[in-house]
């Protein structure tokens, strides 16, 4: 998450494309996965510049606040995937 002030200037597509490279590059993963709020369509943006797709809609799984009574508030969330070779050839586009 970025604070509000350093939003839309290019910041969190640079850093998960670092993050991502190094997984692919340095540490020769196979698959990444990652998942975010449905509601958020910034992040889903995001992956999908980066060269995500979409796999699955996963139902109230996760939470991040509590109700007055302390119960989760639960939340949809989207997973998305990226294999090594779709990132490679997404590196051949420059799509950023």
């Amino acid at each position: 998450m970025f604070h509000p002030r350093y939003q839309h200037q290019g910041y969190a597509t640079e850093a998960a494309y670092a993050l991502i490279h190094d997984l692919f590059i340095n540490q020769h993963m196979h698959r990444v996965v990652a998942y975010c709020n449905q509601e958020n369509k910034a992040s889903f943006k995001l992956l999908e510049r980066l060269g995500f797709r979409r796999e699955a809609t996963r139902m109230k799984n996760m939470f991040f606040k509590l109700d007055q009574n302390q119960q989760p508030l639960w939340f949809n969330s989207y997973q998305y995937a990226l294999l090594e070779e779709e990132f490679k050839g997404f590196l051949n586009k420059e799509r950023l």
